[in-house]
């Protein structure tokens, strides 16, 4: 009995060597496109299987302010789910492409939770 014991857990233990080897092979890459002015960054450029990427959104300043119009995952509007100029994108499971249009900020109406400096 103890022999099949035995037998189990160097199984289970060679499983789980393969499966930790195989999360370490499974990545994927993260690609920024924009339109208008103002830049994305990622945190990370590949990412593993099931982990998150925050994106940074920093829209231009000069020669002309500009704001957000909208932001894509892989087509999927998510412009309602940024926060604090970054979008995080949990549980990935494939390559991303996140696209964001900028618009000039001229006559836009500042959100009520954007930072005011003086």
């Amino acid at each position: 009995m103890q022999s099949g014991k035995k037998t189990a857990a160097v199984v289970l233990t060679a499983a789980l060597c393969v499966l930790g080897a195989l999360y370490a092979c499974i990545t994927f890459e993260i690609t920024l496109q924009t339109t208008g002015e103002g830049t994305l960054y990622a945190e990370k450029q590949r990412v593993h299987l099931c982990e998150s990427v925050k994106i940074r959104i920093v829209p231009s300043d000069a020669p002309t302010p500009s704001v957000l119009k909208s932001i894509t995952v892989n087509g999927e509007d998510c412009t309602k789910s940024v926060h604090l100029q970054a979008l995080k994108i949990r549980r990935v499971h494939s390559d991303i492409v996140v696209t964001a249009e900028f618009e000039s900020a001229a006559g836009k109406a500042v959100p009520a939770n954007a930072p005011i400096f003086v």
